[in-house]
């Protein structure tokens, strides 16, 4: 709380880890375990939010196994740290592990996974980075930049590194005299890019900590307060999809780079539109009057506006609209303070398709119902759709038998434990609508099983998302009561095949028991809204066609990447996108290939009985050819 309390010390912790493994931190007798770090982690991050971690590595400890080094990989990309100490274990003398442990790291693997180490943090830093261009910073001038003496260096309240330009700035505790910055002297300023080390900033103005933090929080206090009482009375459409940014868009026209912006594309405007041709001009601003926002308000209705959002923890917004130039907006200029503004064109076919799945009207918006939505197995998959939920506006709950607390608050889920009994039951007293169960295919059962054990399911509609139906199918129905519904479905892309867009995707689904319609079509009008094309078919049809193709598809690139094949100087176009298809199904889990094969095996002992067949054929027929030339 000391932390907290005190602006003048800095939020940054050094945290050593060492290891991201419980068995390896025990050889290490650390005194804790992977579990009570990440706790300890959260802990601190819920009294202090904008909390900056560093932290101490170690590579090839002492019988370190490779699972070992995937737990430390994994950690350093959960906690995502602001700089790490790394380094390859070597043995010193008069140490426990010096006495009773066998220094038996080859050097060549220690080296190995420390590379991999170093690669994490570096990316996992950048992508934290670049999270605070067009933040603004209070940096404290430690020296000279070691590339430029034009240029000055500093430390903000994270220990960022912090360069930016040597000029005259006005300082606020002087009347606003220009006066040239000196070591040892505060300045504000204004992030405009980033690196996995360092961060490059504009100067804004020079002022004290106690002044600059007066100046923060008050801006902060009256511009959110204003903009939470408007939204909850205008009903303003508001989403994050980060993972868009600059992925899909060309800026065509830059009148000042120094501030970026996600781009989240929605509108008012629900009618017929030439998207191909469609522009976005993106205005960066800040209110003369924080009681100025209801003119932005009133201006915005004449615009088609793609989005309205704070930056800057509120003490700036951005302003996007599907229109070509800002001008649009010099009816405001008496009003707001530009700081930046770019017109943004050429929008590419992934980005379209996602324009038009969500272009959405505010009447189209407040006539949708809201439910409750918990989804049980908060892994990959389970993130995934509740990001698309939410979007929607629905509340969401998540459980998982894994520490999922970070992912669930990233996505505006409240996270429970299914391995809690308390944290179980107080998960369905929620008055959940629908429950979706997102659980790998060999644990379903045991799930349900566990589930229903504690009598709390009532009237929800219980959802799978299952790749074999006919399992998912008889196993709702064989444990779940009757009182609740059921909807087998199984929606036929994922993180990477629909990063961008659900547009044209596949969805099938089909209604086992359903006594609640309303709740039903609402729950699929998420997956018909965004776009997905939907097929309803019984489960017994999914699975024949599942064995033939999903499958055959999964147990041929096996087969493949089993021979290990490799990439040559010589490659065919055919051949490179085949070799990327089996490293992209190599990587899925091997308990979904399990699941495919098992759960169905009527259908894909079949497949691969005719796989055998036909393989055999083609052989004899080569050899048969061989005998004639």
């Amino acid at each position: 709380m000391l932390m907290k309390n005190r602006q003048n010390i800095c939020k940054t912790i050094h945290l050593p880890a060492q290891s991201g493994s419980t068995t390896c931190l025990e050889r290490m007798r650390r005194g804790y375990s992977r579990e009570a770090y990440i706790d300890l982690v959260y802990r601190i991050k819920e009294i202090l939010p904008n909390i900056a971690f560093t932290s101490d590595f170690i590579s090839g400890f002492c019988g370190e196994t490779e699972q070992e080094h995937d737990d430390t990989i994994s950690l350093m990309k959960k906690i995502k740290y602001n700089f790490c100490f790394m380094y390859p274990y070597s043995m010193r003398e008069k140490t426990k592990a010096f006495y009773h442990l066998k220094d038996d790291v080859a050097a060549e693997i220690k080296s190995r996974r420390y590379i991999e180490m170093v690669d994490t943090f570096r990316n996992t830093a950048s992508e934290l980075n670049k999270t605070k261009i067009g933040q603004t910073h209070l940096v404290l001038i430690d020296t000279v930049s070691k590339r430029s003496t034009s240029d000055l260096s500093g430390r903000n309240d994270q220990n960022n590194i912090v360069i930016f330009p040597r000029i005259e700035l006005p300082n606020i505790d002087n009347q606003n005299k220009n006066e040239m910055p000196q070591i040892g002297e505060y300045v504000a300023c204004k992030i405009v890019s980033s690196t996995s080390q360092s961060l490059k900033a504009q100067p804004l103005y020079k002022c004290s900590l106690k002044t600059f933090n007066n100046i923060h929080m008050s801006e902060c206090t009256s511009l959110l307060g204003t903009i939470q009482s408007l939204n909850a009375t205008s009903g303003i459409i508001t989403t994050d999809i980060s993972c868009l940014s600059y992925g899909g868009l060309d800026i065509i026209e830059t009148l000042s780079d120094n501030y970026s912006t996600s781009f989240i594309l929605l509108s008012r405007d629900s009618g017929s539109r030439n998207t191909a041709n469609m522009h976005k001009t993106s205005v960066i601003f800040s209110l003369q009057s924080p009681g100025d926002f209801n003119c932005i308000l009133s201006a915005a209705k004449d615009l088609r506006v793609a989005r309205i959002d704070t930056m800057c923890s509120g003490t700036m917004l951005s302003l996007d609209f599907i229109e070509n130039g800002a001008n649009r907006l010099a009816s405001l200029n008496d009003k707001i303070v530009y700081h930046s503004s770019y017109i943004v064109g050429n929008i590419h076919s992934c980005i379209r398709d996602y324009i038009d799945s969500w272009i959405l009207s505010l009447d189209d918006v407040s006539k949708k119902t809201v439910m409750s939505i918990g989804i049980v197995g908060y892994g990959t998959f389970g993130q995934f759709i509740s990001k698309r939920f939410k979007s929607f506006g629905h509340t969401l709950y998540c459980i998982d038998k894994d520490d999922m607390r970070q992912e669930a608050a990233d996505c505006g889920c409240k996270f429970y434990s299914l391995y809690d009994t308390d944290d179980m039951i107080a998960f369905f007293a929620n008055r959940l609508d629908v429950i979706v169960i997102a659980v790998a295919i060999v644990s379903f059962h045991d799930v349900l099983t566990m589930i229903t054990s504690k009598n709390l399911l009532q009237n929800q509609l219980i959802v799978d998302v299952l790749s074999v139906k006919s399992h998912a199918k008889s196993t709702l129905l064989n444990i779940l009561p009757q009182s609740v519904d059921i909807l087998c479905t199984h929606p036929m892309f994922g993180p990477s095949s629909a990063k961008h867009s659900w547009q044209g995707k596949n969805f099938m689904f089909e209604k086992i028991r359903i006594r609640d319609e309303a709740v039903c079509d609402n729950y699929l009008n998420i997956f018909r809204d965004s776009g997905c094309q939907m097929i309803e078919i019984t489960s017994e049809l999914h699975d024949e066609y599942a064995a033939k193709t999903q499958f055959i598809t999964h147990f041929i690139c096996r087969v493949l990447a089993r021979n290990g094949y490799e990439k040559t100087p010589i490659d065919t176009v055919t051949w490179t996108n085949l070799y990327n298809i089996v490293q992209n199904i190599s990587n899925n889990s091997n308990d979904l290939f399990y699941g495919l094969y098992y759960y169905n095996r009527s259908n894909t002992e079949r497949e691969m009985e005719r796989i055998q067949i036909s393989a055999g054929e083609i052989y004899k027929e080569l050899m048969d050819k061989g005998t004639h030339i």
